[in-house]
């Protein structure tokens, strides 16, 4: 009840979901007053409990930030797209900033662009101009489970291993 700082190991393993519950809300309690330290493996429980984050790979620390950087590395410059009556991919190519458009069925695209170019309006104006019947559009999300993979990924290749 006195220490300053609070260390929990994998604190709602083995646990069933109104435990994990509980326990979550408590360490958000102790966490008003208190540092704590959690270590897991479940990365969503990362994304609701902390503010910080270190990643560890085999011993280094590959990873020292906030969670909102962190959350900053799961945005993607791709946009998930349905349209009804669909252009070619060689059209919706043609859309400013867009480098590649991926047919993910008849009338479901991944369009992936620059970053600092950003398709929406363009997609939108050009949905609308030819009757492309857009019915959904959305940034496409990397998890937190891609982000903290791809995070690896790059520590272990500039090692010269391969995950």
């Amino acid at each position: 009840r006195n220490a300053e700082i609070v260390i929990l190991d994998e604190p709602t393993s083995g646990l069933d979901p109104i435990q994990i519950r509980e326990i979550r809300k408590l360490i958000k309690e102790i966490a008003q007053e208190h540092s704590v330290i959690l270590s897991t493996h479940i990365l969503p429980e990362v994304e609701m409990l902390c503010d910080r984050v270190k990643i560890i790979n085999q011993g280094s620390l590959v990873f020292n930030d906030t969670t909102q950087a962190l959350q900053q590395q799961m945005k993607s410059s791709s946009l998930l797209v349905t349209l009804e009556s669909a252009p070619s991919l060689e059209i919706l190519e043609q859309l400013h900033g867009v480098n590649i458009v991926t047919a993910l069925s008849d009338s479901r695209f991944k369009i992936q662009y620059q970053p600092e170019h950003n398709p929406t309006q363009a997609l939108l104006k050009s949905a609308i101009t030819q009757q492309w019947q857009l019915t959904s559009l959305s940034p496409e999300q990397h998890s937190l489970e891609d982000v903290f993979m791809n995070i690896i990924r790059q520590e272990d290749e500039q090692k010269g291993d391969k995950v």
